[in-house]
């Protein structure tokens, strides 16, 4: 997991798939899909929501990537 200290964000990579689209799970957690709809990652705006991680794959897994997009940050912006 890797972790922004200056945005205070986290972010968990379940594969090394490229990012087609996103979904905001929660607040505080936003999956990351790829093209194929399979959860490439998790970006958590709380750190400390990524103490539940597996609940929010769990959720990521159930949801239809499209559903509610958030949008991706510019090149050299914040990584996803």
């Amino acid at each position: 997991m890797s972790i922004d200290s200056s945005e205070k964000e986290s972010y968990r990579e379940i594969s090394r798939g490229k990012v087609a689209t996103s979904n905001q799970l929660d607040d505080n957690v936003i999956a990351d899909y790829d093209a194929m709809g399979n959860v490439v990652g998790l970006e958590f705006l709380d750190p400390a929501a990524a103490a539940d991680w597996e609940k929010f794959l769990a959720l990521a897994n159930q949801k239809t990537p499209g559903a509610s997009k958030v949008p991706k940050p510019p090149a050299g912006g914040v990584a996803s």
